[in-house]
């Protein structure tokens, strides 16, 4: 999936309409749980099929403060040619037991990660080959500042994440708002017995 050239040909490059930064949600899945990715239509460069998840298999909101919702792309070249390195950062202020164990088992399994830029797109992290990998990075803080986990997905490939233009309107949940779309179940598997 997605290794072929982009044939649209080169365009003005002009300034579009500036919007706040940051990102409007962001949600994930195991990658090995997707059973159908999005097909991208070479002559747009769209991923313009719905992306589908294995029966019973559902999506994770990735809850983060909305100040450090944030999507980095870079262009890095090496001797095997030109990739882009991409990064999905939030962070979880405060923190409690189910976080802390979670990051223990989110460590061992690649991701595909969906997410809204406040510019209006909605891109995605992973393919059928690979999927975004994860770390966590935390820190008590002081009595003057406060404690922060921070969650980060990469993922890296020879062209950028694909913009999602499919179908918005399979999986609707009242957590994220416009709702996610996709073929599975969407779910808010927080424990709160782990809260102590």
């Amino acid at each position: 999936m997605y290794y072929n050239n982009i044939y649209t040909p080169v365009q003005h490059l002009r300034r579009p309409t500036v919007r706040p930064g940051g990102l409007c949600w962001i949600v994930f899945a195991l990658w090995q749980d997707v059973d159908l990715w999005p097909q991208v239509d070479p002559l747009t460069g769209l991923a313009k099929t719905p992306i589908a998840l294995k029966a019973g298999k559902t999506w994770y909101e990735c809850q983060v403060v909305d100040k450090g919702r944030i999507f980095n792309e870079t262009e890095k070249k090496s001797s095997a040619g030109h990739y882009w390195e991409m990064q999905v950062v939030g962070y979880l202020g405060g923190n409690n037991s189910s976080n802390t164990i979670n990051a223990d088992v989110m460590t061992f399994n690649d991701y595909v990660v969906m997410f809204k830029d406040r510019d209006g797109q909605i891109r995605f992290l992973g393919n059928a080959d690979t999927g975004a990998e994860v770390e966590f990075t935390y820190t008590s803080a002081d009595n003057s500042t406060s404690r922060k986990r921070t969650i980060n997905f990469t993922w890296q490939h020879i062209l950028q994440a694909p913009i999602y233009v499919g179908n918005l309107d399979d999986i609707l949940d009242d957590i994220i708002t416009p709702p996610f779309a996709g073929v599975g179940d969407f779910n808010d598997d927080f424990s709160n017995d782990f809260n102590i």
